[in-house]
């Protein structure tokens, strides 16, 4: 396998792994593609913390 093969293979798992990072490279043009995904990680920690231990119930929608 010829490095480029294995390059575009890593940038596709990427994509797969961390969808968001496109969109942050091109909405906010982030370039640097640690900085994104470290952005992204982030985000998925706090968005996780948020979701109540009962989970999403019709008294919490309603509430």
């Amino acid at each position: 396998m010829t490095s480029i093969n294995r390059d575009l293979k890593k940038r596709r798992w990427d994509e797969l792994l961390y969808p968001g990072t496109q969109v942050l490279k091109n909405l906010y043009g982030i370039r640097d593609e640690f900085l994104a995904k470290k952005v992204i990680r982030a985000a998925a920690l706090t968005a996780r913390k948020n979701i109540p231990s009962t989970g999403f119930g019709k008294a919490t929608i309603s509430e």
